[in-house]
């Protein structure tokens, strides 16, 4: 017969949720690699959506775009 350690419960369970955190973390590391470019991009332009009668409109802030040259 064998005494019972609660300690043991609770070190295997801290056990199980420390590999449980390691692989959600690592997987979503590997995803993050796998991801395209504009997820990983550092600067995303402004923008601003807005409805006119006709249709919704996105106008976007993009250096060296000019916006007479696109007729908008």
């Amino acid at each position: 017969m064998s005494q019972w350690n609660p300690l043991h419960d609770l070190v295997t369970l801290q056990d199980r949720m420390n590999r449980l955190f390691a692989d959600v973390t690592q997987r979503r590391a590997s995803e993050a690699d796998q991801s395209d470019d504009l997820e990983r991009a550092d600067w995303y332009p402004t923008a601003d959506v807005y409805e006119t009668d006709a249709a919704f409109m996105v106008a976007v802030d993009l250096p060296g775009i000019d916006s007479r040259e696109t007729g908008y």
